[in-house]
């Protein structure tokens, strides 16, 4: 398993998580996701939900991070 922050403007917003199946979590910090005032880091990963769970093995899901 790896993890890194994900930063939006130098402020780290939330934490993007590799399995070991290759699968990836990606989680809006507490902080970020209560404060209607920060954004959603992309369009593609709304603050509608804290939570997203991402099988990079799909077309689809390599937009979300701009791979494509």
């Amino acid at each position: 398993m790896r993890q890194a922050a994900d930063l939006y403007k130098k402020k780290e917003a939330g934490l993007l998580t590799q399995k070991d199946d290759g699968s990836f979590i990606f989680r809006y910090h507490d902080q970020w996701f209560q404060d209607n005032d920060l954004p959603s880091i992309s369009l593609t990963l709304p603050k509608s939900q804290q939570e997203y769970q991402l099988d990079l093995k799909s077309f689809k899901d390599l937009k979300i991070f701009g791979c494509f």
